[in-house]
């Protein structure tokens, strides 16, 4: 949006997903839940750590908060994998508010449930967690 180059559209989770980073002025992430394999990890990536980035080759993830499940990394505040990221299929989706200076949690979480419930057909929140 700030080079001008407008938002992509791929499906109407993506465009909540990039509705909701603009709206909270947060980075956001959303990732297909039927591709990763529990638990999932928030951590640190280690020095040289990539992964296939949408419309990328490699996304660096050295030292990087990220998200990881059993079979390797898969999210960051930066740029989704093209391992878990959303496609026209996707019925079951993780999405993700990456907050890193104090925020009203219960704002946020109110805000993305409501979004998700009144922008996309047939959604039910599962569950809302605050991870610190």
């Amino acid at each position: 949006m700030i080079k001008g180059k407008g938002l992509c559209q791929v499906n109407t989770l993506v465009d909540l997903n990039n509705d909701l980073s603009l709206r909270l002025h947060l980075p956001l992430g959303s990732d297909d839940l039927d591709q990763l394999t529990s638990p999932l990890t928030y951590t640190v990536a280690p020095a040289g750590a990539t992964y296939p980035g949408i419309g990328k080759a490699a996304i660096d993830l050295a030292n990087g908060l990220v998200l990881a499940d059993q079979n390797g990394f898969f999210g960051s505040p930066t740029a989704d994998s093209t391992r878990a990221m959303i496609k026209e299929e996707t019925t079951h989706a993780l999405v993700v508010v990456y907050a890193f200076s104090k925020v009203d949690e219960d704002t946020i979480q109110n805000v993305v449930a409501d979004a998700c419930r009144n922008f996309l057909d047939d959604c039910t929140v599962v569950s809302q967690q605050i991870v610190k």
